[in-house]
């Protein structure tokens, strides 16, 4: 009885494998998506800001995400203002701005390399938000995630920051989203 059920419980293991394994090969990814219509037409919303910080400014988060979209070498993206004429609509939520004169320290191995990022004071930046890509013709979500932009500098003020972490937005959101999985 022992070796029945054993042999039950290999041949489910492996069983299992190879059907998670082939659902996962034919699932398409969204930049194969991207790739099947050559050039992609993205509308991005207005950006909307739960940060609580009022100076972070939505206008050029949405324009350096347009910008880094556009400058996309991978694939073919046109920015329009028409959700109607759009294939994707991408929402942006900016859910927080920190900034301190004291930058964190990483986690960094070997050891050396921690020592040498603790005894280094520069500033530092970040801005998350939550970004989601919907198909424009039946606003179903087809991408998500939450964007961390960091920057860190020896000379960056607070005011400087904000427009600088943006456009590390901006650039940090189009290469994920256009991230192909490493092939096997």
């Amino acid at each position: 009885m022992k070796r029945i059920l054993h042999v039950f419980l290999v041949v489910t293991f492996f069983a299992s494998l190879f059907y998670f394994g082939e659902a996962h090969a034919r699932r398409k990814d969204i930049t194969d998506i991207f790739d099947e219509k050559g050039i992609t037409k993205a509308c991005v919303s207005d950006v909307k800001n739960s940060s609580g910080d009022n100076n972070v400014n939505v206008d050029e988060i949405r324009k350096n995400i347009e910008k880094a979209l556009v400058e996309r070498r991978s694939h073919a993206f046109e920015v329009v203002t028409s959700e109607a004429s759009a294939d994707i609509l991408i929402e942006v939520d900016v859910i927080e701005y920190f900034w301190t004169d004291k930058d964190p320290v990483d986690v960094v191995f070997p050891p050396v390399a921690a020592a040498i990022d603790s005894a280094s004071v520069e500033n530092y930046a970040r801005l998350t938000a939550n970004i989601i890509v919907k198909n424009a013709k039946n606003g179903n979500k087809m991408w998500g995630d939450d964007i961390r932009a960091t920057l860190t500098d020896d000379t960056m003020t607070k005011e400087e920051s904000y427009g600088l972490i943006v456009q590390r937005l901006g650039k940090d959101f189009v290469a994920r989203l256009c991230k192909k999985p490493k092939e096997k």
